[in-house]
């Protein structure tokens, strides 16, 4: 227990701090392969007993594999992968919790949250299409999984934020962090892309590692309070 403690704040914050300067010093294609590292890394931790949770698997080898496609991004092929890949990781995100789900009162500050990340995503999926498709028209396979990415994170976000109110413990805490935190990254990456503010670069990749540390906490919290019956599974949805 007291290694738990001390090991992944230790070792978010390293990742932290490491990837943030590799951007820095070396630019980009060495930081998308120590961002690469970075997700091998937090996958091995889940690995091992304490984290590992079988029906997480699939979404943390998901991130896995978006994040080597990053490394080669400006290809279409990659880039409409990590979409299809991204946005069954969101989904099975939301497919974790739901079974403990059940409908509850929404407060105001809480609806505000969800507020400004559904927008962020209505703003991300309409200028992601005009900026990704300037000058051609789009495939059918591109706008589908463009909009279909979009859907799946807006999901993502209602589940987590329905989590949170109806449990509000730590573990909710860290499954919202998370969720927000992988969202913010993939806006931010998109802006430092498309758009050509490398700045945010540095945002994506703060979110992305303190995303990633917290989801990891969170499935070590979640497979405790399960173990404890702190959680029951409910029919009703929303």
């Amino acid at each position: 227990m007291k290694l738990y403690k001390y090991f992944l704040p230790v070792a978010t914050f390293f990742l932290l701090i490491l990837n943030l300067v590799v951007f820095g010093f070396f630019g980009d294609t060495v930081s998308q392969i120590v961002r690469f590292i970075s997700m091998g890394m937090f996958f091995l931790i889940f690995l091992s007993p304490k984290y590992f949770k079988k029906s997480a698997l699939v979404i943390f080898s998901a991130f896995l594999v978006s994040d080597f496609l990053l490394i080669n991004y400006e290809s279409t092929f990659n880039q409409n992968l990590i979409l299809f890949i991204r946005l069954c990781a969101f989904l099975l995100l939301a497919r974790l919790v739901q079974p403990y789900l059940k409908k509850i009162r929404i407060e105001i500050f809480q609806a505000t949250i969800f507020g400004v990340i559904l927008i962020l995503n209505v703003l991300l999926l309409h200028y992601a299409d005009e900026t990704i498709n300037v000058g051609r028209k789009p495939g059918f396979l591109e706008e589908i999984l463009l909009y279909g990415y979009g859907l799946a994170a807006i999901i993502s976000v209602s589940v987590a934020f329905t989590f949170y109110n109806r449990y509000t413990d730590n573990s909710s805490v860290f499954y919202l962090l998370a969720v927000i935190g992988l969202i913010m990254s993939d806006f931010t990456y998109f802006i430092g892309f498309f758009l050509g503010f490398r700045e945010f670069y540095y945002l994506d990749r703060a979110f992305n590692i303190m995303a990633i540390g917290s989801l990891l906490h969170f499935v070590f919290l979640f497979k405790n309070s399960i173990a404890k019956g702190s959680y029951s599974k409910e029919q009703e949805i929303f």
